[in-house]
Formats: structure tokens, C-alpha cells, sequence
């Protein structure tokens, strides 16, 4: 599995370090650019990417949280595939 290191640029984030891994993809701590913003950046896993189904329901759970508005839920940005 590929996870990025930090200090690499990944989709206009640089990441600081590995947050956490799950069944879908690896969680980061990153910087948003060029405004420095902390964020968390989930990145779904390589081999997942040609899998249609995974990478549909990868990003239809990125557009249902980012429909939420809760303390306890982290705010989505942006969700799309990145090259």
C-alpha cells in the first residue's frame, strides 16, 4: 500500500503525518495551501481506485457528511479524484 510522507503535496495539501488507516483508505493530518489551514486528508487506498463500486461509495460518503453540521463530525471541503 502507498501512504504519502510528510512534506509531500498531495492534491493542494502538504502533509504533516499519518493520522490512521482504514479498510478504504489512509486518514492525514495536512495543511491546506497555500492558506496553511490544518486539515484531515483521507486518501482512498491505491488498489481501491480502479474499483468502481469502492470508489463510488468512497465518494458518496464524502458528500452525505459534508450534508451534516455537528461538533463531533469533522467539516468536508472537497471531494473529487485527484489525478
Amino acid at each position: 500500500m502507498t501512504t504519502l510522507a510528510p512534506g509531500a503535496t498531495f492534491a493542494g495539501n502538504q502533509i504533516v503525518r499519518p493520522i490512521g488507516s482504514g479498510t478504504f483508505g489512509h486518514v492525514y493530518e495536512a495543511r491546506r495551501l497555500p492558506v496553511g489551514r490544518r486539515v484531515a486528508l483521507k486518501v482512498l487506498h491505491p488498489h481501491l481506485a480502479t474499483h468502481q463500486e469502492a470508489l463510488a461509495r468512497f465518494q458518496r460518503e464524502g458528500e452525505i457528511v459534508a450534508q451534516l453540521e455537528h461538533p463531533h463530525i469533522v467539516t468536508v471541503l472537497d471531494v473529487g479524484v485527484f489525478e
